[in-house]
């Protein structure tokens, strides 16, 4: 809503034309038809506003619920490469373990006096080395993996907070708004009681006038005709 200046000056300028219907004087039948459209007017934003709020709400709802099914996504990815990251390490450990053994003097000797046995020994420790090696790029791969996972899903939850709040302060601002509208509508509908109350007034005092307007017409052609009356009794009598 920021910055929709015409809205502002809409309401303003409606705002300034009911100021003028209240100060200037008497309620007009013109000036009771225009109080009721901006009333009409005023139920319609109020809706609006209350419809928009709800909107709000429902997509931090949404929102909120998607930052749930995230942690539990990153929880589920950090389970994962735990545990994927648990059997490396252990193969690890017996692979160096048995290097050692091999690498040792003991383990030189127990190579040279086998021959065939020693040889297929040495082509595993060999391949196991390899394995080693093997693993231990997996296990850096992993480990950056889940760094980047790790960093990408705060990264993307400290968003989904930051617009969070955004869309709290936008709802904290339209329910100022909707307090603001319905106390002027409040005004708005006690004034307009007020003035037809008034109108309805007047409109009693025009008939009682009226009706008084009326009784002097025939007050006043009950005396013409016995004017006529008279007029004619003094005339038979002249002439008698």
């Amino acid at each position: 809503m920021e910055g929709d200046t015409s809205y502002i000056e809409s309401t303003t300028t409606s705002h300034f034309e009911y100021e003028r219907i209240v100060t200037v004087g008497p309620l007009t039948v013109e000036d009771a038809k225009s109080l009721r459209r901006r009333i009409r007017d005023l139920k319609t934003e109020l809706l609006e506003i209350e419809t928009d709020a709800e909107s709000d709400e429902h997509a931090i709802y949404e929102i909120s619920g998607l930052i749930s099914e995230l942690t539990v996504l990153v929880e589920s990815d950090r389970t994962t490469l735990t545990e994927a990251l648990n059997w490396p390490n252990a193969l690890l450990r017996s692979s160096e373990k048995w290097i050692a053994i091999w690498e040792s003097d003991i383990g030189k000797k127990m190579l040279n006096s086998r021959s065939a046995k020693t040889a297929e020994n040495a082509i595993l420790v060999a391949a196991i080395t390899k394995q080693v090696e093997y693993t231990r790029e997996m296990i850096a791969q992993f480990r950056e993996r889940k760094s980047e996972h790790e960093k990408n899903g705060v990264a993307m939850c400290n968003q989904l907070k930051a617009e969070i709040a955004e869309l709290d302060a936008d709802i904290h601002v339209l329910r100022r708004e909707c307090l603001d509208w319905e106390k002027r509508a409040a005004f708005n509908r006690a004034r307009t009681t007020e003035m037809i109350e008034q109108h309805q007034g007047l409109e009693r005092s025009v008939d009682e006038k009226e009706m008084l307007v009326a009784e002097i017409k025939n007050d006043i052609n009950e005396f013409e005709r016995e004017l006529l009356a008279l007029s004619y009794t003094l005339d038979q009598v002249v002439f008698h």
